[in-house]
């Protein structure tokens, strides 16, 4: 990778981070007796960075939701386990996505190849770019590879969170306020936010398979 394509990715990791921080940060609701564990729109922002940047993706989401956890109220001591299971969260979004990619390229690539012994040479005009700008369409994935990478990263999120809450509260502290009202409120925590994150990711991310730009950044 070159200097320029190393910088323009570090560039939009660093805008989307702050993108996720403030919008994880102000549209915080905390649902835990005496702060702790909040829902947010955060996600949304983090499954369109999973798409729109790749792997530069797992940066951003987890420092952008790190430092939100620094600000919410009663938060901060999720700011290490939000780092790690954030990350890993794109990670995973990431990667189902690369995966069902690579194996429909490959598909592709045999149909291209069969196309290619019947053309009468159209395919070296079609491929013939007249202008600096291009539609990533090719790049972006289809509705129902997001709504799987995305679920998928979720159902980690939400049980990696509900063990760091058992971690952070500890069995007494569970058992003060109910073991039932605790997995009732992991629960509700994790379906409320996936429930708003994964269909709003998916809408703003197929938004953005329209927006045009340099060739040379693809």
């Amino acid at each position: 990778m070159n200097t320029k394509k190393l910088t323009l990715y570090v560039v939009r990791a660093g805008v989307f981070a702050a993108l996720i921080f403030v919008t994880t940060a102000f549209t915080a609701v905390q649902i835990w007796p005496g702060g702790g564990g909040y829902i947010h729109a955060g996600d949304a922002v983090i499954f369109v960075a999973c798409v729109y940047l790749g792997w530069a993706a797992v940066p951003a989401a987890a420092a952008g939701s790190m430092l939100a956890d620094l600000v919410v109220p009663g938060a901060a001591v999720y700011s290490i386990p939000t780092f790690i299971i954030k990350g890993l969260m794109a990670a995973i979004a990431v990667g189902v996505i690369k995966l069902f990619q690579k194996c429909g390229a490959k598909g592709q690539t045999a149909n291209d190849k069969g196309q290619e012994a019947n053309d009468d040479g159209e395919q070296n005009v079609n491929n013939t770019n007249t202008s600096q700008f291009t539609i990533h369409n090719s790049q972006f994935p289809p509705i129902l590879l997001m709504l799987l990478a995305f679920t998928a990263a979720s159902l980690f999120m939400q049980t990696a969170y509900a063990f760091a809450d058992y971690i952070l509260y500890g069995v007494i502290g569970i058992a003060e306020g109910g073991v039932y009202a605790f997995a009732f409120i992991e629960f509700a925590k994790g379906f409320i936010q996936s429930a708003v994150g994964i269909p709003a990711g998916i809408v703003i991310a197929r938004l953005l398979k329209f927006v045009p730009v340099w060739e040379n950044d693809k």
